[in-house]
């Protein structure tokens, strides 16, 4: 099982240094089904972590390429459910997982 975790843990460090976050958002919202063109807005709010408002017109969605998700920034998405939220899944434990995919249903995308 230790092979196993450091095997995984090499593997996400060769991702992390394969890809910046600018190529990383690209990436995700591409995949997600955006358009090119959309555009980012670093939201003021989070201090805790760089999360942005995406949009390109068509779909709009908070997004955030941190690995590491502060407590602050899970309460918000737990309590404003109103819009889509994407995160790296490993930047989540189980519970935060379970928490945010039951407040936010079809709206939460761990990638």
């Amino acid at each position: 099982m230790q092979l196993l975790q450091k095997y995984i843990k090499e593997k996400e460090i060769q991702l992390d240094l394969s890809f910046n976050d600018a190529e990383l958002l690209t990436e995700i919202l591409l995949k997600q089904g955006f358009m090119l063109t959309y555009k980012l807005e670093l939201q003021p709010q989070f201090t805790d972590n760089n999360v942005y408002w995406a949009t390109d017109g068509e779909r709009e969605a908070y997004i955030t390429v941190d690995t590491s998700l502060a407590d602050k920034t899970v309460d918000y998405f737990l309590t404003h459910t109103d819009k889509k939220f994407i995160c790296i899944e490993r930047a989540l434990d189980t519970t935060k997982k379970f928490n945010l995919k039951k407040a936010l249903d079809m709206k939460f995308f761990a990638f």
